[in-house]
């Protein structure tokens, strides 16, 4: 904070509530804030002195006849630069943000590169490439997008897949000359959406990840801090079929093993090997060259095994969807994945949902949207963490922070 005479609860109270309203008067700020007229007038001027908000210029008329017009405030998307790094068994991808989330520059690295580097050099490497490109930024800091729970004891990624097992955060903030953080790629996903998607999204909703895993993050704005309860979110490992294939946990049917990228691919080669019949014996030539491509080729064609697979693990997800909002209080379900793309997951999702919800009369109808596939989102996540640790100084997130 550069003013120091701005409260500091005052202003991440102001800063949030203008990401959530960008364009806001006084007026609502206070109605929105519980803050007094007085403390958000000082409040406000003291942030426009900053340059971190700006008065637009427009005007709005708040009450009836010739009432007084009051000028309408934004964040100054001119104030600095967020830098995001993602990265998944899908590869690499860096983005810089306005602190409002628009894209200035993005840049991705194929899987089979970053796995054949260490992991901290390769990011260490994407980020001095992104700065050279754009070297009159004013970097705020870097966030961290990653496949499992950060650490904050050892800086490291608590992770199943051992591709992961070098990373450490200290590494990468020695080399870096702007703060650093890191924090689940879901939860900073849902972040970004809270955040850079205000005026489409409300104010609590489910962020759930169909990817290589599976993963919910709840986004409630009264509890807004990195998660320390691991297992808070872990939807994959529900078991939806206790007679199910036994999960990597060590537990049987786990949702997981039905509607993960990981799990169907696994499941497409050991069909690749044991069937001479399967449609995929057309798509590829050896079980190394299948993969969630060869997947979902292999359903359009009608092979019967990958089509049953699908459409049963489609129906399990959408039942475990709907055991969550009998238990969280979403107006809204966002799904990311590049599974489900197809506009008939989609209805068949939401019709498991109603389905499973019928016996309650009075449920309200809570939207479920599958996201267009954006090979940035997790990146602009990591941005997003940027963002509440260093603009709208939230102190829940000093602690995954390394300046």
């Amino acid at each position: 904070m550069k003013n120091e005479q701005i409260n500091r609860s005052n202003y991440t109270r102001t800063i949030q509530f203008l990401y959530r309203h960008p364009r806001a008067t006084r007026t609502e700020i206070y109605q929105g804030t519980a803050m007094t007229p007085a403390t958000v007038s000082q409040t406000v001027t003291a942030l426009i002195a900053d340059d971190l908000v700006i008065e637009t210029g427009a005007e709005v008329t708040k009450t009836k006849g010739s009432g007084r017009k009051q000028k309408v405030i934004s964040l100054n998307p001119d104030y600095g630069a967020l830098m995001g790094i993602d990265f998944t068994l899908a590869g690499m991808t860096a983005v810089i943000t306005t602190i409002t989330g628009t894209l200035i520059d993005h840049q991705s690295i194929p899987y089979d590169q970053v796995a054949a580097h260490p992991i901290n050099e390769t990011i260490v490497g994407l980020v001095q490439t992104m700065q050279a490109n754009n070297p009159d930024l004013n970097l705020l800091g870097l966030g961290l997008s990653i496949p499992g729970h950060y650490d904050i004891d050892k800086h490291t990624i608590i992770s199943n897949n051992p591709m992961w097992n070098d990373f450490d955060l200290e590494i990468v903030r020695q080399q870096v000359d702007f703060p650093v953080l890191a924090d689940n790629n879901v939860e900073a996903m849902a972040l970004a959406r809270y955040l850079f998607n205000a005026e489409t999204t409300p104010e609590k909703f489910l962020f759930l990840q169909v990817g290589f895993g599976l993963f919910c993050s709840f986004i409630e704005p009264n509890s807004l801090h990195p998660k320390q309860n691991y297992y808070i979110g872990e939807i994959g490992h529900t078991v939806v079929n206790p007679r199910g294939t036994q999960c990597e946990c060590g537990k049987r049917g786990c949702l997981q093993t039905f509607i993960s990228e990981t799990w169907l691919i696994k499941r497409a080669k050991q069909l690749f090997e044991l069937s001479e019949a399967s449609l995929i014996h057309s798509l590829v030539n050896s079980a190394d060259e299948i993969d969630l491509k060869t997947v979902l080729a292999a359903y359009e064609l009608g092979d019967q095994y990958m089509t049953d697979i699908l459409d049963q693990g489609i129906e399990y997800l959408g039942i475990s969807v709907a055991n969550l909002l009998m238990m969280c209080d979403a107006d809204a379900i966002y799904i990311n994945s590049r599974i489900l793309q197809r506009h008939e997951f989609n209805q068949r999702i939401s019709a498991t949902i109603a389905n499973q919800l019928q016996f309650i009369p009075t449920k309200k109808n809570t939207e479920v949207q599958i996201l267009p596939y954006e090979q940035t989102r997790g990146a602009l996540g990591a941005c997003a963490l940027v963002a509440f640790s260093k603009v709208i100084q939230s102190p829940a997130y000093e602690q995954i922070t390394l300046a």
